[in-house]
Order: C-alpha cells, then structure tokens, then sequence
C-alpha cells in the first residue's frame, strides 16, 4: 500500500498530467489527499501567506472556482499548482545549450564541489544529444574555467606539458582531476574532525585522573603549595585550567555563542553563508569560552596574535603611543597582578 500511494502521488509529475485529470481520487486515497490538501492550505494564511503572496493567490483562485463549481479542490491539485508556480519554463525540463556551458563562472576553490555538480548537472541536461558535443570543446572550456584554481594549479600545469593525443590531455582525465581534488578534500576534513572529537573525549575521560583529590601522604606543606598554585599563576594556569580546556567542544556551544577559529587567522576553507561557516560565525575577535578550545590555543602557538585592522591614531596625541600595542594582545594572555598574599 505505501508502493502504491507514493506512485499515486508522483502522478503530479507526470507530463500528461493536467490540473483537471488530478481532480479524480481514488476511494483508497481520500484520506491521503486530504492530508496533502489541509499541509498546503495551512500556509496560506499568517506569514507564510505574505511572504508567497503570488503563489497563495494562486491557490486561493483555484479554491474559489471549486467552491462556486461546487466540487471538491483536491490535494494533488494543490500540488500540481505549486509546481507549475515554480515552473522555469514551458517545458518539463530545464535544458542547456553550449552559451550556457561557456558561461559558467568557477565560484572559487571552497565552492568547487559546488562547481562540479553544476557543470555535470548542465552536460546532462542540454539540448544536444551528448555525442554530438566534442570531448576536446568540453576539455578546452573546463580548463579555461579552473584555470584560477589553486588547489586545480598542478593538474591544469601537467595537462598544459602533455602533447596532443596523450591520454593526460583529454576531458575524461581534467574532469577526473577535478573529482579528485574533490573528495580529498571532503576526506580530509572528515580526518580532521574524527581526530579532533577523538582527542576531545580522550581529555575529557582523563580530566578526573588530573584533578584527583591528595593522597594521605601528602604533607601539609605539599598541600599548601598546590593551593596556592593557581593564584601564582595569575590567569589560572594549574590543572584545573587545563581540564576545562580539554572540554570545551564546539557542539555543545549554540551556533550564535561561538565562531569560525580557522577564520580569525584567514585560514578558513569552508563554504560562508550568511556571515559565517558550517563551525561558527566568521567573526574577529573569539570569545571566551572559543579561546579555552583546543584548536585555537594550538592556532595561536602555530600563528601566533592575530593580526587586526588597527584603530585610529597611530601614537599621535597623549597617551595614545602606550595603548599601540595593547589592542594586539589577545584577553586571555593578560594577566592579573600578583596581589601580596
């Protein structure tokens, strides 16, 4: 029965299908389609209704006719007129032509999934038949277009060395390439995540040992000294700071409390919607909690401060030469004045 009522379903996408052939239901799926029709209404109404206002007009059209018809507005009905709404053309299906293909931008080396997936999705749907567009007219473009590829650099270098005719130079091998880079890529950060999550809950499973209470043999003397340590150390540096580094984990942080540490020092590959990346929000300055993460205490050993737009004044005016270099230095490197006990 499941089989049966997606098949009845997809009957929305069929070519033959028209808005008046879908008003037919079957007695087996009465309730289906009124499921299907009450979804769709619901929208039609409140925000969702302002914001699609033409396609609520549509569907408010069609209910209107039906009513004075005096006939029921079916699900599949609905459906079929958001799809048409959503329609690019006339036609079932959207096709290319060799303008389109020559045309295409390469987005960057971030987005060059992105670039594949739409380079074959417009080969496999163009107006020619694929056997009648030449294998070298499709190598030449696809190499003019990753020529600004960093990444693609090597492989578009070696295709250049190959003479005519080697099995090096030819669109099967360049697209290949691409495919290539591709899923290394993605292999690569999935590597760099398992490791990352993996070392997270190898500390977190040894903070207890770390932070275990004084044997009994301890002296009182000894004991003074490990109370006292963390107020020498000024910025909490004992074992307990470091503990509560090694817990810090960026999923268990909200999205809009934490930021992209890759991107503080310009290093981050990712693809950026909306201000920020698939890790955190592309922000300059990490913050407190971000700074106590692994990554980033190893970023800023590797990097060192990152670098800022410094602010107005260049050490003109008084007292604006000793605050330079203050703004350079990162909040959790500062530390406390050591108070007399």
């Amino acid at each position: 029965m499941p089989d049966i009522a997606y098949t009845w379903v997809l009957d929305v996408e069929d070519n033959e299908a028209t808005f008046e052939s879908l008003a037919q239901c079957d007695d087996r799926f009465l309730g289906l389609d009124a499921k299907i029709r009450t979804a769709i209404t619901k929208h039609t109404v409140g925000d969702h209704a302002n914001k699609y206002r033409e396609l609520v007009s549509a569907i408010l059209r069609e209910t209107e006719a039906a009513l004075k018809r005096k006939v029921p507005l079916r699900g599949r009905q609905l459906l079929f007129i958001v799809r048409r709404f959503y329609r690019i053309s006339d036609e079932q299906h959207m096709q290319f032509d060799l303008t389109d293909l020559m045309t295409i931008a390469y987005p960057g080396d971030p987005k060059m999934q992105v670039f594949l997936d739409d380079w074959d999705r417009m080969l496999a749907n163009m107006k020619l038949e694929r056997h009648l567009i030449s294998d070298k007219f499709l190598e030449t473009t696809l190499v003019s277009l990753i020529r600004k590829s960093d990444r693609l650099r090597a492989h578009v270098e070696h295709w250049d060395r190959m003479i005519t005719g080697h099995a090096d130079r030819s669109y099967a091998w360049i697209h290949g390439m691409i495919g290539k880079v591709v899923v290394e890529e993605r292999q690569r950060r999935n590597r760099e995540a398992m490791l990352q999550d993996h070392a997270h809950s190898q500390k977190a499973t040894a903070a207890p040992a770390a932070t275990s209470s004084p044997t009994p043999s301890a002296t009182p003397e000894a004991t003074n000294k490990r109370e006292r340590r963390p107020r020498d150390t000024g910025d909490g540096g004992s074992e307990d700071g470091r503990s509560a580094r090694s817990s810090v984990r960026l999923g268990d942080i909200e999205y809009k409390d934490r930021c992209c540490i890759r991107n503080i020092w310009k290093k981050c590959e990712e693809t950026v919607e909306n201000g920020g990346c698939r890790y955190g929000p592309h922000i300059k300055n990490a913050p407190e909690i971000i700074q106590k993460h692994s990554l980033y205490i190893n970023m800023l050993a590797e990097n060192g401060v990152p670098e800022h737009p410094k602010g107005k004044g260049k050490g003109k005016g008084r007292g604006k030469g000793k605050e330079k270099g203050k703004e350079a230095v990162p909040a959790e490197v500062e530390t406390a004045p050591e108070t007399t006990p």
